[in-house]
């Protein structure tokens, strides 16, 4: 598979999604707000980062985190069963993301690698003041800002691994206030998928009528006009709800 096609999710909270389709862009926010308190307030400690034998100022770095979807291969008896997982956790998406990120009620967003960075590229255009760096982050037992670079911004503890996160960083040496917004011009295009929070007994009438709001947004269809595929769905990560809510 060219690496441009590698899909990436991302989890949003009903708030989040919300504001998502409405302004169709993508937030990038500073580094330094990340509520992660093992990650944003720990770079205050470090004013300055080393980018290409560039100096940064901490405050200028502004990141979006995605998702792999991928296990930890060393967890599988064999290499079937670990692709079996894999496919699993793509198709109904994962607890873990679906209870961190979305709370009741939710929806994980498929997108891929090229048509991230293709945005992204947009945005920059002719701005010489902002660079992008970006690639799959590495767990490990400790924190650690390595050696003061940038590099070490795609450093996690391993209790984390199950998000098997992708960042996006952009470093603006003229930087906004708050966050940078990327458009992604017709959400049709840029997103493979829509996923919607598993229903439960509690939230089945919420991921019905959520469901039912995302159709409009692809032209009154839930699958998708280039290839007829089911484009927006509801996960069945806690069993078949589809005949629960009248799908």
């Amino acid at each position: 598979m060219d690496i441009e096609e590698t899909p990436l999710y991302r989890y949003y909270s009903l708030e989040s999604f919300i504001y998502l389709t409405t302004s169709r862009r993508l937030r990038f926010s500073k580094i330094k707000d990340w509520p992660d308190k093992f990650e944003g307030i720990n770079y205050e400690y470090s004013e300055k980062m080393v980018n290409n034998d560039t100096e940064v100022d901490t405050d200028n770095i502004f990141g979006l985190c995605w998702t792999q979807e991928i296990d930890i291969k060393e967890c599988y008896l064999d290499n079937k069963i670990y692709q079996e997982a894999n496919s699993k956790l793509q198709r109904d998406g994962s607890p873990a993301l679906f209870g961190q990120y979305c709370g009741n009620i939710g929806v994980r967003v498929k997108t891929t690698l090229g048509k991230i960075i293709a945005k992204i590229n947009t945005y920059i255009g002719s701005k010489a003041n902002i660079t992008l760096e970006h690639g799959p982050v590495s767990y490990f037992s400790y924190f650690n800002i390595r050696k003061n670079t940038v590099k070490s911004l795609f450093d996690k503890f391993s209790a984390y691994r199950y998000e098997a996160e992708y960042r996006f960083l952009l470093i603006n040496s003229c930087p906004p206030d708050g966050t940078i917004e990327i458009d992604i011009g017709d959400p049709f295009d840029f997103f493979d998928e829509y996923l919607i929070s598993p229903a439960t007994k509690n939230n089945a009438w919420m991921a019905k009528a959520l469901y039912n709001a995302c159709i409009p947004v692809f032209q009154n269809m839930d699958v998708n006009s280039k290839n007829r595929k089911q484009f927006c769905r509801i996960s069945q990560l806690y069993g078949n709800i589809s005949e629960e809510l009248g799908l």
